[in-house]
């Protein structure tokens, strides 16, 4: 592992690019590492975490579900009325 950075100034953008990726890959390895001995340490707190995230993600989703088919429901009663009283004009 290099323990000092070097910065080079005139860097072409595929150099720069690949240096992205490099320490991208360094930061993902090093979260998935973190990640592991939190497990691997905690088991309880994950599977607890991992409900809490469940939970919260699954009415999220049900609420927007919700407000989707409420929001059809709505215009379908427009719709309806709107069919009502052209009915209701025509028979006049």
């Amino acid at each position: 592992m290099k323990e000092t950075i070097t910065f080079v100034s005139s860097a072409s953008s595929k150099e720069a690019f690949r240096y992205i990726a490099i320490y991208l890959w360094v930061i993902i390895r090093n979260a998935g590492r973190s990640i592991d001995r939190l497990v691997h340490g905690y088991p309880w707190v994950a599977l607890i975490a991992t409900h809490i995230i469940a939970i919260v993600a699954s009415l999220i989703l049900v609420g927007q579900a919700r407000a989707e088919r409420d929001s059809y429901n709505q215009e379908l009663v427009h719709t309806q009325q709107l069919l009502q009283s052209a009915q209701a004009a025509e028979e006049k």
